[in-house]
């Protein structure tokens, strides 16, 4: 449905036009095939945008990397990570970047091998002890809160993606029913015009002849 200077054009009248079941066939296998071209593999700008309203907790590559890098610096761990060059050299100017802003405490006061006598060494000994219970005990309880935390978060996101798809739908229904309406207000018009045209037509058949 479209408008011009001398008014309202409709092209389409599915509500007072019938058609025949081999041109609603064509056109069903032609959509097919568009929608075939259609790129499928990201959100509508809506959806989008509608997601990207709360930010869910995203995880850090880079302080993940400087974990792996101390972790395996500073205990019998050997993590094995074959990165490229360039990713290499970035993730070490993002540990630099870092460092300068918070030094952080330094961690070789910890080192065993470091030790200078008993008391540093008992010292060491539980500060070991005290991040060994950290992750026997506290990390599975952070662990299980952090997927709560996730769950909920997608929850609520699919909910108001349904609630999306619930307006649009509502939106869909009522603009079908106002074309319904307005053909179905003109029928009588296009009745009418219709009739002139065949009259006209077998009018100038008649010339014709």
């Amino acid at each position: 449905m479209s408008n011009d200077a001398y008014g309202m054009v409709i092209d389409s009248l599915p509500f007072i036009d019938g058609v025949d079941d081999h041109y609603k066939a064509q056109i069903e296998r032609e959509i097919e095939r568009e929608l075939l071209t259609f790129t499928l593999d990201r959100l509508h700008k809506d959806i989008d945008s509608l997601i990207g309203d709360t930010q869910p907790l995203r995880f850090d590559q880079s302080l993940y990397e400087l974990y792996c890098e101390k972790a395996a610096k500073y205990s019998n761990i050997s993590i094995t990570t074959e990165q490229p060059p360039s990713l290499k050299r970035s993730l070490e100017d993002v540990v630099e970047q870092r460092k300068r802003v918070c030094p952080g405490i330094d961690i070789a006061r910890y080192d065993e091998h470091l030790a200078e006598s008993v008391e540093h060494l008992s010292t060491i000994a539980g500060y070991l002890r005290h991040q060994e219970l950290v992750l026997e005990r506290l990390l599975p309880k952070t662990v299980e809160k952090q997927w709560m935390i996730n769950n909920d978060y997608m929850q609520h996101a699919q909910e108001a993606l349904k609630n999306v798809v619930v307006a649009e739908k509502a939106k869909l229904k009522d603009l079908d029913q106002y074309r319904k309406s307005l053909q179905q207000q003109e029928q009588l018009s296009f009745a009418y015009l219709e009739q002139q045209w065949e009259d006209a037509l077998v009018r100038n058949l008649e010339t014709d002849i």
